[in-house]
């Protein structure tokens, strides 16, 4: 730091402001930030962070208009000062530094250079994006909605993230729905595509009278916001995330971060309409292993994404087939499975990758319906936690 010293007169060496700031840091820091700066822009200040040097910290800021992500890191600083600096090129040497990172800004008003060093590598750049253009969120009465420890913030989402839809056209499913359970009041995920669901509980008390519904009260996490959000909490965690709601916005709150995101503006569906009654008619136990050598097995054969995974219950195997009748190619793998006395059903028919993708966030799972023809119920090892998955013909 002593070469960077606020106020020393070492011709062009003299700054205005400096910090330095550990390496592991700035690089969790920066790679966070990349996950809400858009890659190409046509508005050049959303490539910048906001850089604020204060007492003690550094303050990182990053947006894409819809989304905004602020970061405080702990760091040795002198000076105070606020400016843009571009997040390529900061997220570039932190990725590859020798050892702690020093910025430093330089100069005059309308003259000002940012240097940046790890001790052996320098980078110096000019200061030429005025840092009063930075797009800050307006302020919002955000009311706190309810608190989670990261491990169930992030059990949350990696369980409903698989089936959010990619189709545009049903812009209202495009996100996870933060909710809660219309009975005791606690904390609910949903996530659904039309094809599958996911409505995954905690046992925290959720509080969303301030949204003012009344009916299926909650915000619809966008998908670019749910994997910011995914990203953000580390396993074993301390610090709790504190979620805040307003009507189309949520704010979150965990240590040093603070994420602030739109949400989407519109109407979830009742998806408790969807869910079956439990039954045992026909079941099915199914590894995410087997299931993704079978998925791989399809791709061998097949080069369709929509081939149907049949479980015969009767035989005791699961098939797929290639979609090229003139090939006659088959796969299968063992199946366990049952079932109940006086079921004339035999077989049951799911599109291969839905299983596979179910497969991935529960290591074991059991899949049951009334019939072929019926939505099946999934369950695994975890705890409040439900899976919906819409059958297919065979």
């Amino acid at each position: 730091m002593k070469d960077f010293a606020v106020g020393k007169t070492d011709g062009s060496r003299t700054a205005l402001a400096a910090a330095t700031l550990p390496k592991s840091s700035l690089q969790r820091a920066t790679s966070l930030l990349y996950r809400v700066i858009e890659r190409r822009n046509t508005i050049p200040i959303l490539s910048y962070l906001r850089v604020e040097i204060g007492k003690k910290s550094v303050t990182l800021d990053g947006t894409d208009l819809d989304c905004e992500l602020t970061i405080e890191v702990e760091a040795e600083t002198q000076g105070a000062a606020t400016f843009m600096l571009s997040h390529r090129i900061l997220h570039g040497l932190a990725a590859n530094a020798a050892g702690p990172i020093t910025v430093s800004l330089h100069g005059e008003p309308g003259a000002r250079t940012i240097r940046l060093s790890d001790g052996e590598t320098e980078i110096t750049l000019n200061d030429h994006m005025p840092a009063e253009d930075y797009p800050v969120q307006p302020k919002r009465d955000v009311v706190p909605a309810f608190t989670l420890s990261q491990d169930e913030a992030a059990r949350l989402l990696r369980l409903t993230r698989h089936c959010i839809s990619t189709e545009e056209t049903r812009y209202y499913l495009n996100g996870v729905f933060l909710t809660n359970h219309p009975e005791d009041g606690t904390v609910r995920a949903v996530a659904t595509d039309g094809h599958r669901l996911a409505c995954i509980d905690t046992s925290v008390a959720a509080d969303l009278s301030g949204l003012g519904r009344e009916t299926r009260p909650g915000l619809i996490v966008q998908r670019k916001t749910v994997e910011i959000l995914a990203s953000l909490f580390g396993k074993g965690g301390n610090e709790p995330a504190q979620f805040a709601m307003a009507p189309t916005f949520l704010e979150l709150r965990c240590g040093p971060i603070t994420l602030r995101s739109k949400t989407i503006d519109g109407t979830y569906p009742d998806y408790t309409r969807v869910i079956p009654s439990p039954s045992s008619n026909m079941v099915a136990h199914l590894s995410g292993a087997g299931v993704k050598r079978m998925a791989a097995m399809t791709d061998a054969i097949s080069g369709d994404r929509s081939v149907v995974a049949r479980l015969d219950l009767e035989a005791g195997k699961m098939t797929v087939a290639s979609s090229y009748a003139g090939e006659g190619a088959k796969a299968s793998i063992p199946l366990q499975g049952n079932r109940a006395e006086g079921c004339n059903h035999t077989s049951l028919g799911f599109n291969i990758r839905y299983l596979n993708a179910q497969g991935a966030v529960t290591p074991n799972f059991t899949l049951s319906t009334a019939s072929p023809g019926d939505p099946a119920r999934i369950v695994s090892d975890e705890t409040n936690a439900l899976w919906v998955i819409m059958p297919a013909r065979l």
